[in-house]
């Protein structure tokens, strides 16, 4: 009941629509889990590599004889990722990580190790960068999306009966991936995603990565 002298605020009080959402940062207007798309993130991967190499090889003898040999191997590496939004559901996604690469195979002559066995090798450890564009295909508390990209890596360490060592230099692959990023809150998630990387093609050498990166993440 007024009695003369006093003055009205109107505001928003406690218990509105509103409130309910900023208490709840899981939740939207629609009631949609609410995730950070728009969101800095940064995430560290551990990788699966099938890796796979084809090299040309001579026999050395007076015929000169050519065959292509085939070798596959598997390896483990440790990726650290960024993904930057840039407009709406694109991102850049820069890599750095560390990724041996191990192939194995046989020749059917002794073609390898200075024309001494037939058993061919590639060791290879690189340090390797990348850069991608990214486009995420659905948003929600699972991000769904698709990449392309290409990385430069250079080798910290090398051995091979298959090739010249001096061959082995810094070299670039391009890739082809999809993932998905599963947000556990709004602030952490856990990332998956399938990866294709070719290597620049050579008359001699030919060589790929079928790659499985799984890990955990933040978005700030």
């Amino acid at each position: 009941k007024s009695v003369g002298g006093e003055t009205v605020r109107i505001g928003s009080g406690a218990g509105t629509a509103s409130d309910a959402v900023m208490a709840n940062p899981r939740s939207g207007d629609n009631g949609k889990a609410f995730v950070r798309t728009a969101s800095k993130r940064f995430s560290g991967v551990v990788n699966l590599m099938n890796n796979t190499m084809a090299v040309l090889v001579n026999d050395g003898s007076s015929q000169s004889i050519e065959e292509t040999v085939k070798m596959t191997g598997m390896t483990f590496g440790l990726t650290g990722i960024v993904d930057w939004p840039i407009y709406k559901k694109l991102s850049f996604r820069g890599t750095l990580g560390y990724e041996p690469f191990k192939v194995s195979g046989t020749a059917l002559r002794r073609s390898c190790a200075a024309i001494s066995s037939t058993e061919c090798t590639a060791d290879i450890t690189y340090l390797s960068g990348g850069g991608y564009a990214r486009l995420d295909f659905y948003q929600g508390q699972l991000l769904a999306w698709g990449a392309l990209g290409a990385n430069i890596k250079f080798p910290l360490s090398k051995s091979t009966t298959a090739l010249s060592t001096s061959d082995i230099q810094m070299t670039s692959t391009y890739a082809l991936a999809g993932g998905i990023d599963y947000f556990i809150d709004h602030k952490l998630f856990i990332p998956a995603s399938l990866e294709y990387q070719m290597f620049l093609k050579s008359p001699t050498v030919d060589a790929n990565i079928m790659m499985v990166r799984v890990g955990f993440g933040m978005a700030l």
